[in-house]
């Protein structure tokens, strides 16, 4: 496993190496190890989280995403507006996103947005 302390500073985040997992500046994991790329949101999407959320997104065009929401309090319209994308581009290349063990404050703010139908699984009350 490599383990890299921080991304650069300016988008695209590109490796040479084989990336197993990044650790962003702001503490947000990437793991793109066999099978489904992985990304942790924080508690609070920031910017700074959007633009490492977006760099994700980039590097794992090609794979199936799986996305941990657990810590989510409180979920932004752009991060909302970049999942909702995220998905609609990820099916239309027959690949999956995963919205894994969202969390309550993840639901609510998805409600809030209009965004439930579309993006939480069945099942999963906000």
């Amino acid at each position: 496993m490599r383990i890299y302390p921080k991304l650069s500073q300016h988008p695209p985040y590109i490796c040479a190496a084989p990336i197993d997992v990044l650790v962003s500046a702001t503490g947000v994991i990437f793991e793109m190890t066999g099978g489904a790329a992985k990304f942790e949101l924080p508690a609070i999407m920031k910017i700074e989280n959007c633009e490492e959320l977006h760099a994700f997104l980039v590097t794992a065009q090609s794979q199936d995403i799986e996305i941990d929401c657990s810590k989510v309090e409180r979920l932004g319209g752009l991060a909302a507006q970049m999942l909702l994308v995220a998905d609609v581009s990820w099916r239309h290349k027959a690949l999956s996103v995963t919205l894994k063990d969202p969390s309550s404050g993840f639901c609510r703010d998805l409600a809030r947005l209009g965004l439930c139908d579309r993006l939480l699984p069945e099942g999963v009350l906000a």
